[in-house]
């Protein structure tokens, strides 16, 4: 299943583990590399602590090429579509 299906086929309401989103993150890494010129992705906050809640959103660090300009604008729009999580 890919991240799409996967986000498709959850119910509103449902939250994902830090598991799952690190999962997703992980088949996502090397499309999100090419089209971002991502250098690093990392999760961090509450999930990566595994101490999220109902009310938290998803920490993600991103370290990108300088020269990606304005493209890197529609990056958090995209993880969270892919995640279904706010990021």
């Amino acid at each position: 299943m890919n991240a799409q299906e996967n986000f498709t086929s959850q119910s509103e309401g449902d939250m994902k583990t830090r598991e799952e989103i690190l999962n997703i993150l992980s088949q996502e890494k090397s499309k999100l590399e090419t089209r971002y010129k991502l250098r690093r992705l990392a999760l961090f906050g509450s999930y990566a602590r595994g101490e999220e809640t109902e009310q938290s959103d998803v920490d993600i660090l991103v370290d990108v090429d300088p020269s990606i300009g304005l493209e890197f604008a529609s990056l958090g729009d995209e993880l969270e579509h892919l995640l279904g999580e706010r990021v």
